[in-house]
C-alpha cells in the first residue's frame, strides 16, 4: 500500500508491537506519528469468495490487528476500509 500510494512509512503485521513502550518510543523518535490500518479491498474479497469452497469467507478488516492499547488512541479518520489513529 505504501508503494502504491507513493508514501513512506513502516509496514507492520499487527499493532500489538506498539503495546510495548520501548517500541512506541523508538517509532516516535524516528518521526512516526500515525497508525494507519487498512482492510482488505472489497474487490479482493469478492474474488476470493467466488472461488469454490470459499463462499463463507469473510472480508479481513483492520479490526483483527488493532491492539487493546491502540483502541484508545485518538481517531483521526475511520470508515470500513481504513482507520487512522494518532500515536499518543
Amino acid at each position: 500500500m505504501l508503494f502504491l500510494s507513493d508514501r513512506q512509512g513502516l509496514s507492520i503485521w499487527t499493532a500489538s508491537m506498539l503495546d510495548e513502550a520501548d517500541n512506541l518510543h523508538r517509532l516516535k523518535e524516528l518521526g512516526y506519528n500515525k497508525l494507519v490500518l487498512i482492510s482488505d479491498s472489497p474487490l479482493l474479497n469478492a474474488l476470493q469468495v467466488i472461488n469454490p469452497g470459499n463462499a463463507d469467507l469473510k472480508r479481513r478488516t483492520y479490526e483483527r490487528v488493532l491492539s487493546d492499547s491502540s483502541r484508545s488512541w485518538p481517531t483521526i479518520h475511520q470508515d470500513e476500509d481504513i482507520l487512522i489513529k494518532s500515536l499518543p
